[in-house]
């Protein structure tokens, strides 16, 4: 069944009687849809409270919410009401909750994304976005996989939208594959369905690949200027050669005419 549970602060009488007195305090709650108004649970006097926290100074009690018949709208906030009084009809100061939401459903993930980065050398980051509810996500479930298993999981508080990690450089090998998965968690304790992100294969840090980029064009343009340069050596050498040969062979029927 369901149970509403909520705890006060424990009233004393005021005036000089002795200790033994206070037990006459009695306390009426009421629920409402705003403060201060008993709308939808009248004021009704509880008498078997309990006392707890150190030395008994806060006053709990739990409502069965289907045994009074009370009826909880999805998505409303309901506020809980308290009175005390003690035998002469005196009252004190009326108490109220600072409100509940009732949220019967798990968060949306209708537009939740989850995205995965993995780096070879170990580094990963895991970022997510999109869980809506309306009670809020009090955290999330972060579970990362490794080849579609079980590698860790960690939980987090429902502000964050992030986590980083490292993983141990054994574990990423040539053609591995990496994916993450998140549940957001109610403030009303519902757990969402998961969201996993896409699998991955593990990528080199960004500045890394840049420079290893830089530095292979660099040699790559070396290379290339110096093979075109033997290029064109090589083939002014044989235009040269060519030219001597022609030389010759004109001096040669020059000769050959005149004589």
């Amino acid at each position: 069944p369901m149970e509403l549970n909520f705890m006060f602060p424990k009233y004393e009488l005021q005036d000089e009687l002795p200790e033994s007195f206070n037990a006459s305090v009695q306390y009426e709650f009421g629920i409402g849809t705003s403060p201060h108004d008993a709308n939808v649970n009248p004021m009704t006097s509880i008498r078997d409270v309990q006392f707890t926290a150190r030395n008994g100074t806060m006053v709990s009690y739990t409502w069965n919410v289907e045994d009074r018949h009370i009826s909880l709208v999805d998505g409303q906030t309901y506020y809980v009401i308290m009175k005390a009084y003690d035998l002469t009809g005196a009252t004190a100061e009326i108490r109220t909750s600072q409100g509940t939401m009732i949220d019967l459903m798990p968060p949306n993930v209708t537009e939740a994304r989850v995205l995965l980065d993995v780096d070879i050398h170990g580094p990963y980051s895991i970022s997510w976005h999109g869980f809506q509810s309306l009670s809020g996500v009090k955290d999330y479930t972060v579970t990362l996989l490794r080849n579609d298993k079980l590698y860790n999981v960690t939980s987090v508080a429902g502000d964050q939208r992030s986590v980083q990690g490292l993983l141990d450089p054994n574990d990423v090998t040539n053609g591995t594959l990496f994916s993450a998965e998140v549940v957001g968690i109610s403030m009303a304790g519902l757990p969402s369905s998961k969201v996993r992100s896409p699998a991955v294969v593990p990528m080199p840090d960004s500045g890394i690949m840049n420079s290893q980029v830089i530095i292979g064009v660099g040699v790559g343009v070396t290379l290339g200027c110096l093979l075109t340069a033997g290029i064109v050596a090589f083939f002014v050498a044989r235009y040269i050669k060519r030219q001597n040969a022609k030389t010759k062979e004109e001096r040669w029927l020059r000769k050959l005419n005149n004589s």
